[in-house]
């Protein structure tokens, strides 16, 4: 993950939030910046990865029917994993 000191630098960070019921992400620090939405009442279950040994990292989607869905390409892996924590941290917080 980044340290704190550069992500204070960063005008652009990942972020993602669940609003009603649907998975929102927002990548604006991709390689091609993306806002991406997922609703997660039409998913049983879904795995996300981060690909890449090099550049471009690609955070991918893999659902259970075998596809894979791109979801956001990065230069760095550490920008990829801040993306896949960001997903994590959301779908952690509990929902109103």
């Amino acid at each position: 993950m980044l340290s704190a000191a550069k992500k204070q630098n960063s005008a652009y960070q990942s972020s993602a939030s669940v609003v009603d019921g649907k998975l929102i992400l927002s990548f604006p620090n991709a390689k091609t910046p993306v806002v991406w939405q997922l609703d997660m009442a039409e998913v049983k279950a879904s795995a996300l990865e981060v690909k890449g040994d090099k550049d471009p990292f690609v955070l991918v989607l893999r659902t259970t029917k075998g596809e894979a869905v791109d979801v956001a390409p990065f230069t760095t892996k550490e920008e990829a994993v801040e993306g896949l924590v960001a997903v994590t941290t959301a779908c952690k917080m509990p929902t109103a």
